[in-house]
């Protein structure tokens, strides 16, 4: 058995060091055989590692049909697809042998795709039971023949009616389901990037990211697939408990798909979470989009407060609070008016709050501006009162000057009245002494004019009189 291992061993460095191990611990000798047999059967059980030569293959089975030079993206060469009642295999047609073969048992679905951005030609994606492994995906051009080999005899597919033979190929010999796209379900909505006009034709899917891988959604019947860059996905309806849109803006939008609890895709699942968002769709697309999530009936969760938008929820929160607040103000004013409804009691029991306006603060600030204006007021009546009273004190002190005046008018003219008396009197003495005088001289002077007669000084008493009252009015 150690010339066995020692033979297995092309490295002579390593084979060298193995038989030095066994020479110095000959209990690594069992230890090494079971490592050999292990690795040797785990290659035998991978089906993508397993290399199987052409007489191999044979003896496990007849080839029931063969489809030669097809391009795979996954794994990536060329190889002719062998289809066996039991098993697919990739035969290298270069080398002529084998290179991988799987139990049809172990595929569970089959997607038959308009490929993107090549007219008319078609990508076939094979989907494993095993949830880790990679899809086989490969592509069929549109341009020219397809021949298919049986061992009946070949059939030359021409370019109309190949993707239709090779769909019923998978479905009858592989027992697959195959899925195709429908334009009831799905059709894109998108415009052309140059025309900025909308796809004529039908349009299957959309350009999206993953990350920072670029690739492509198909919307379809029953599910969703992502491809074709490693990761190739598909979301079946039953794995998905829920969409949302996310990250809107003017041109582009994301799509994030939340599985179910132990839910998992189709393809290397280790390869995305429980939650995977697919970024940068064109906004062109979201009608489309957003008509397949409903008529699909995928719970829609773009409008769940954990899935708004910041600003969106920022306002749904301000106009929630703004509706707290009014309904605030509302009840403050219902209770300012319970004291003027027919059921309100005020109570005078110490222990209860004090029951005061809820606007007693405003009212104190208004009562002082009232107080201020108020003694502004007083001032100002004040200030006009002293100046009335300056005013009347003028007037009256004007009217004590001309009281004045007029009293020393008037005490002047009595003095005038006096002296006029007096004046008069002694005119009435002389006129008596002159009478007196003219009786005892009336014999001999009866023809002589009496040089003072009263006759004479009446006339003037008016004029002097006139004259007395201008002085004391000046």
């Amino acid at each position: 058995m150690s010339d066995w291992t020692v033979e297995r061993i092309e490295d002579p460095q390593l084979r060298q060091s193995v038989e030095q191990l066994i020479s110095n611990h000959p209990p690594a000798h069992k230890v090494i055989q079971d490592l050999a047999l292990y690795y040797e059967s785990k290659d035998e059980r991978d089906p993508k590692k397993r290399k199987v030569t052409t007489a191999t293959r044979e003896s496990r089975g007849t080839a029931v049909a063969t489809v030669p030079d097809l391009s795979f993206q996954s794994p990536r060469k060329k190889y002719n697809l062998v289809l066996t009642s039991t098993q697919i295999a990739l035969h290298n047609p270069k080398t002529d042998e084998t290179e991988h073969t799987f139990a049809v048992s172990d595929l569970t679905l089959a997607v038959c795709l308009p490929s993107p951005g090549v007219a008319k030609a078609h990508t076939f994606v094979l989907f494993f039971t095993q949830k880790e492994l990679d899809p086989l995906v490969f592509n069929v051009p549109h341009k020219g023949d397809t021949v298919l080999k049986r061992p009946t005899g070949d059939t030359v597919l021409g370019e109309q009616d190949k993707i239709e033979a090779l769909v019923k190929l998978l479905q009858t010999e592989a027992r697959l389901n195959v899925i195709t796209p429908d334009p009831r379900v799905y059709r894109s909505t998108g415009v052309s990037a140059t025309t900025g006009k909308s796809i004529e034709g039908d349009k299957f899917y959309c350009d999206a990211y993953l990350k920072a891988k670029e690739g492509f959604l198909y919307f379809l019947p029953g599910g969703i697939l992502y491809g074709f860059k490693k990761p190739t996905l598909y979301f079946p309806f039953s794995q998905i408990a829920s969409t949302s849109f996310c990250s809107i803006t003017q041109r582009t939008f994301d799509l994030a798909i939340v599985l179910k609890e132990d839910g998992a895709p189709l393809g290397p699942a280790s390869a995305v979470g429980s939650e995977i968002q697919f970024s940068m769709i064109e906004q062109s697309e979201f009608g489309g989009i957003e008509r397949y999530l409903q008529d699909s009936q995928i719970n829609d969760q773009s409008m769940s407060e954990e899935n708004k938008e910041p600003e969106i929820r920022a306002k749904h929160e301000n106009d929630s609070q703004n509706e707290n607040t009014n309904q605030n103000e509302n009840q403050i004013d219902e209770d300012d008016d319970e004291e003027n409804d027919d059921d309100f009691q005020p109570s005078d029991r110490d222990e209860d709050p004090l029951e005061y306006d809820t606007d007693a603060d405003s009212e104190e600030e208004v009562e002082e501006e009232e107080e201020d204006t108020h003694a502004m007021d007083e001032d100002h009546e004040e200030q006009e009162q002293e100046e009335q009273v300056s005013a009347a004190t003028g007037t009256a002190q004007a009217d004590e000057n001309d009281g004045d005046a007029i009293e020393e008018g008037m005490e002047g003219e009595d003095e005038a009245e006096e002296a006029e008396e007096e004046e008069e009197g002694e005119e009435e003495e002389e006129l008596e002494s002159e009478d007196e005088g003219s009786v005892s001289l009336g014999s001999s002077e009866g023809s002589q004019t009496p040089a003072h007669h009263p006759q004479h000084a009446s006339p003037l008493r008016p004029q002097e009189e006139e004259k007395d009252e201008l002085d004391d009015s000046d």
